[in-house]
């Protein structure tokens, strides 16, 4: 059974081991914590569309699915999905802002030459990924698939059905909340989650 999302966990954390205030091991730590989210949801899309087990699923069609989620769109999904409250699942709309999350923090760890990276933002980073693996193991396949053609469905019929249920005019920028500090949707009580991990930068 593909794991790839376990064995990048296992990765930043041999990057956190290994890092003795090595700000390359730090950068490592990140971009394979962002990864293992990624994959993670690429697989619980295409087990949960295709099917789980590959010698009862068309398994070129899984592939599919698994190579068609776009990092941009995927981005772009989960803001819609936070922003508008769409009434997924409350581990489903933590895991939507959270990729929000590593994906920058990844951007910027692999590309920013002049970032000085901090062990506390690698073990963060690594945390949130954990964190999201966790949630999507263990949530539905039915939020699973709604949540994926949320994500992997991108045609004008599919923006035009989503503006009638989910209205712009709904729309609220996410409620900003300090490290530990719950923060509630849907009045259906709140999760707390750290904030974006800070870097801070050579001049």
């Amino acid at each position: 059974m593909t794991d790839n999302a376990s064995g990048l966990l296992r990765a930043a954390h041999r990057s956190l081991a290994a890092a003795n205030e090595d700000d390359f091991e730090f950068r490592r730590a990140i971009s394979a914590s962002y990864y293992a989210v990624y994959h993670q949801l690429a697989q619980s899309f295409a087990d949960a569309l295709v099917g789980e087990v590959e010698d009862e699923r068309p398994n070129r069609a899984w592939i599919e699915v698994y190579r068609g989620l776009d990092h941009s769109a995927c981005l772009h999904a989960c803001k819609l999905a936070v922003s508008r409250k769409v009434s997924f699942p409350e581990a489903l709309l933590a895991v939507a802002d959270e990729f929000g999350q590593l994906q920058i923090a990844r951007q910027e760890a692999d590309y920013h030459p002049q970032l000085k990276l901090e062990r506390h933002a690698a073990d963060m980073c690594v945390q949130l990924a954990e964190s999201c693996v966790s949630k999507l193991r263990t949530t539905s396949r039915h939020d699973i698939v709604a949540f994926a053609a949320w994500v992997l469905i991108t045609t004008k019929g599919a923006k035009l059905a989503r503006d009638s249920l989910y209205p712009v005019s709904n729309s609220v920028p996410p409620a900003k909340s300090k490290p530990g500090q719950a923060q509630s949707r849907h009045g259906s009580g709140g999760s707390s989650r750290p904030r974006k991990p800070t870097h801070s930068r050579r001049h």
